[in-house]
Order: structure tokens, then sequence, then C-alpha cells
């Protein structure tokens, strides 16, 4: 679900774009289909409580390396570049981690009134978050040529990628992860500027592997 605000028209448009700022919003706007359909999952009638309680689980780790990822790499940068850490993302980053922890409790009991109510939260949360990120980091993004600004993250990126790489690989084996994190940052790993083509975006999307309930490690 792509966010059509004035102020995304506008960035879309800008000289930049082709940088971070396109990765970043790309990503975002995954999250925003994801956690609409999992809203779709749970209101439906009769609703399946624990094929959305899978369904939801890698979205929730998603967030999570997301999250982790940020506070490493991009918010130092933007920390460097205006003098302010954006400190109340990281609050928000919390509020959305408890928030991820009480749709998984809700769908853990089985209980389908609460669990509808703890995603309808959970997405007021993170939309109004992935807003306000917007809202602050894509402009300090848009400020510098996508060169210049894929060079200031290119060692974090490239060190955060080559863990989350090995250990997707040590967990996964050969099958491979439901989340195709483990390619995409082998080839970050290897460039990170190419998180700015349509090939090397993340994705979210519920698989066969998570029916079967498999846990996603951590990184």
């Amino acid at each position: 679900m792509t966010d059509r605000s004035p102020e995304r028209a506008a960035w879309d448009r800008h000289p930049n774009i082709a940088g971070p700022a396109s990765t970043l919003l790309a990503i975002h706007d995954q999250f925003r289909e994801a956690s609409r359909r999992i809203e779709s999952l749970v209101n439906r009638e009769p609703p399946d409580v624990e094929w959305v309680r899978r369904a939801f689980r890698p979205l929730a780790i998603t967030l999570h390396h997301h999250h982790h990822a940020e506070e490493e790499m991009l918010f130092p940068m933007v920390l460097k570049r205006t003098g302010t850490a954006p400190e109340q993302l990281v609050r928000d980053h919390k509020v959305l981690t408890d928030a991820i922890a009480a749709v998984e409790v809700a769908l853990s009991d089985g209980d389908t009134i609460k669990a509808r109510a703890t995603i309808a939260s959970f997405d007021e949360i993170l939309v109004e978050h992935l807003a306000r990120e917007d809202a602050l980091v894509i402009p300090v993004l848009l400020e510098m040529p996508a060169r210049e600004a894929w060079a200031l993250l290119t060692d974090r990126i490239a060190r955060y990628a080559r863990r989350a790489a090995l250990r997707q690989r040590r967990f996964w084996g050969k099958s491979g992860p439901p989340i195709d994190s483990l390619g995409t940052a082998e080839r970050i790993a290897a460039s990170p500027e190419t998180l700015g083509s349509g090939s090397a975006q993340l994705t979210w999307r519920p698989t066969l592997s998570d029916r079967a309930g498999r846990d996603y490690p951590a990184v």
C-alpha cells in the first residue's frame, strides 16, 4: 500500500529519489501492505487464528530486523547530517515492539476478539510511525545525490548485511528463508548500492513455510 500523500508525490519526483530514499519508501510501503493483509485475514468469518499467527510471524521478525538496522545504520547518519538524534523514532520502535508482543499473545491464546483489537491497534501504530519516519528521514536522504547517500551508509550496511546473511544461512540451510533476506543480504554485502534496485527490495509474503509454523532466527 503506497503512501499517496502530497509529500510522497513530491518525493517521487525529486532528482535524488534513486538513492536510499526510494529504498526506504519501498520497504515502508511493503510494511503497510503486509499489515493490511494481516488485518484482512483476522477479520474473515470465521477467522483462522492459527494461520493469522503464522502469517504475522514473518512480518513481526522483519520489523524487528528493520528497526535494529535503522538504529544501527540510518539514524546515526541522520544525527550526523542534522545534529539531532531521531529519539522519537526510537521510542516509536519500542511502542511497536510492545504492540507486536500484544498481537502475538492474543494470537497464541486463540482469542479472536482480542486478536482483532490488537491487530487494529498495531496497524494504527505502524502506519503513524511510518508516516512520522518518512517525514523526518526522507528529506535528509533527498538532500544528497544517490552516490553520496549510499557512500555514507555503505560500511554500516555491508557489516549488517554480512551478519544477517551468515545467520540466515546457518539457520535455514539449503532450503532458504521464507523472507528473501539471505540473497538480498549477500547482494548488499557485495555491493550496498544495489539496495536501490528493484531486485534487491526486501519482500514479505506468507508462504507454506509460515503455515508449517517454522520459527525465524534473530539477527
